[in-house]
């Protein structure tokens, strides 16, 4: 146990603000009770659920490996993450914000520079995580938890407090006498202030907020979280400037978390394996098997649609395969429908490439929709097909050809977009007058250059256009 978490060396330094974690120090010295392996969240921290001898409590010990030389000598003049969530969490408890408490921070050194660390915290196993909560509460519960959120956010920016990585998996929720409470975990990009947060701070935080929790996609929770922070901070970001200037700013981080999600396709990781076979670099989703892709390969397979590992595929060429199956997860994490690209194979010799695109059923493409929509239904497609065109173009999106690249297929109450092919696709920052202006909307101007729609159409696209754009501020 000491030996896994690095204890058994010399030079480390504890700091206990309980003496609860003086005691969880020495019993992990010493081997006592139980250490089994959480979870790893980066490359070099490791999550551990730890149970004392003789003790129904359990702590989480979040272990850190040494650093790159460049961090130590950083952490020499200021807080490394792993110490910043330690000092966080007390000065948190001060100031009367609800935080996971912590009962010990630990530092090891070698040759004069910090190495190993760890921190030790209550581990809240019967607490659920905001996201939790959240993906299961009916409408009614969910203006509770927001109202919740809006009132914990307000609090801090008020407090001076800046919490860099909002997350919805990062907020814990406790019942305590039939109300919501919420309890911040994951401290270690916590900035405090000694002064409130400006306004530019505020609208950079909330921008955080409406990337992470929705993606800079619009839904009710995000009106009503807008309106409650309002009420509880006096600055209206519920309409007009505020408002607008948080959303533009949740585009913007959630565009460079897309960016950032790319590198998914790079390596291989939980999503997806990459190997080398035969004169090419395979990327392939954990989703198919190794032994059936191989014998896939084997074939020298043409364009067309196969079935590998029970999955529809539609095997493309493209020019390169991993530019390919990255759009697709930079589509995917800003939670804009495409197919999924599940293989990707870019052969060393010449410029030959392949990629493997999951089928959509009960989808069509939307120039062939068009062709079969009853009269009756026209205003519903329209419309909803205006606002898809204003979040696009929100995002900086560009479909070259949105009457064939572009899938439709009707839902319950509305019709869902699917991009056919996402390699396809272009990204640029969105410009002002994009946003403002169904006019200037390069999706809209590619969509009618397509399918020349008529004057009632277009009015109709034009409606969902203003729809979304009114959302937005």
């Amino acid at each position: 146990m000491a030996e896994e978490l690095g204890l058994n060396r010399p030079g480390w330094r504890f700091l206990y603000a309980d003496p609860a974690g003086r005691e969880i120090v020495a019993q992990l010295r010493e081997g006592a009770g139980r250490l089994e392996l959480f979870k790893t969240t980066t490359g070099r921290r490791r999550i551990y659920i730890f149970a004392p001898a003789a003790s129904q409590e359990q702590f989480l010990v979040k272990a850190y490996l040494r650093p790159r030389l460049a961090k130590r000598l950083k952490y020499l003049w200021r807080n490394s993450r792993c110490r910043q969530e330690y000092v966080a969490a007390e000065k948190l408890a001060r100031l009367g914000i609800p935080a996971v408490k912590a009962l010990a921070f630990g530092c090891r050194s070698s040759g004069l520079l910090p190495a190993e660390e760890l921190v030790i915290e209550p581990y809240l196993e019967k607490a659920e995580n905001f996201q939790q909560r959240w993906s299961k509460s009916g409408s009614g519960q969910n203006q509770e938890l927001f109202a919740a959120l809006a009132g914990l956010v307000a609090l801090m920016h008020d407090k001076g407090v800046l919490q860099r990585d909002f997350k919805p998996d990062s907020i814990l929720i406790k019942q305590a006498a039939g109300k919501i409470e919420l309890i911040l975990a994951d401290l270690e990009r916590i900035r405090l202030q000694r002064r409130p947060l400006s306004t530019s701070r505020r609208v950079e935080n909330l921008g955080k907020i409406i990337q992470s929790f929705f993606r800079a996609a619009y839904c009710p929770e995000l009106d009503f979280l807008l309106e409650q922070y309002s009420k509880q901070s006096g600055l209206e970001f519920s309409r007009g400037q505020l408002r607008v200037r948080a959303m533009l700013g949740g585009v913007r981080q959630a565009k460079k978390q897309a960016e950032a999600r790319k590198s998914w396709a790079k390596a291989s990781n939980e999503l997806i394996e990459k190997f080398e076979f035969t004169g090419a670099t395979v990327r392939m989703s954990r989703e198919l098997e190794r032994d059936a892709i191989e014998k896939f390969l084997a074939r020298m397979p043409a364009r067309g649609p196969w079935e590998i590992s029970g999955k529809q595929l539609e095997i493309i060429p493209v020019k390169n395969a991993q530019s390919a199956m990255e759009k697709y997860f930079y589509l995917r994490e800003l939670r804009v429908r495409c197919r999924p690209v599940l293989l990707a194979v870019d052969f060393h010799a010449g410029e030959k490439a392949l990629v493997g695109i999951a089928q959509e059923p009960g989808a069509a493409p939307l120039k062939e929709f068009l062709t079969r929509l009853s009269d009756p239904d026209q205003e519903k497609f329209f419309t909803s097909l205006g606002h898809y065109l204003f979040r696009t173009d929100l995002l900086g999106l560009l479909n070259p050809s949105p009457a064939n690249n572009l899938l439709v297929k009707p839902s319950a109450d509305t019709y869902e977009f699917i991009i056919s092919r996402p390699d396809l696709l272009t990204s640029s920052s969105p410009s002002h007058a994009n946003i403002h202006s169904f006019e200037n909307s390069r999706q809209a101007q590619r969509l009618s250059e397509e399918l020349t729609p008529g004057v009632e159409q277009i009015a109709l696209l034009k409606k969902g256009f203003e729809s979304g754009r009114q959302k937005l501020g």
